[in-house]
């Protein structure tokens, strides 16, 4: 049995929201996005033989101070979020942070999302 890490941080550009799709094999991901600091135990880069173990986290966040209140009076939330999808192949993340409807300010954003995927290989 042989086991293979990957490692890596997604750098979203101050997107507020997207996703990015990381090919294991190639280290590839998707256009207009980068995956940096990629850290890979099997210089093969061998086909992971089942669904592999993974962690997803947000690394970076920006936030932007406001007096602004909701309709209720209530301090402006910001909410982040995070999803993943993963196969033997890829990891595709995808993140969106959310601010009140009303805000004329630009929003918080996820600068950078880490990424770990453990698992055996074929």
């Amino acid at each position: 049995m042989t086991l293979r890490a990957i490692s890596g941080v997604i750098v979203s550009r101050g997107r507020p929201q997207g996703n990015v799709t990381f090919n294991f094999s190639d280290h590839r991901c998707t256009p207009g996005y980068e995956v940096a600091e990629i850290q890979d135990t099997d210089p093969n880069r061998r086909r992971f033989r089942t669904k592999p173990c993974k962690v997803v986290s947000l690394r970076e966040i920006k936030v932007v101070e406001t007096d602004e209140a909701w309709p209720t009076g209530r301090p402006e939330t910001i909410k982040y979020a995070i999803g993943d999808n993963i196969d033997e192949d890829w990891i595709t993340v995808e993140w969106q942070t959310i601010t009140s409807p009303e805000s004329e300010n630009p929003p918080s954003q996820i600068e950078e999302i880490s990424f770990m995927v453990i698992g055996e290989t074929v």
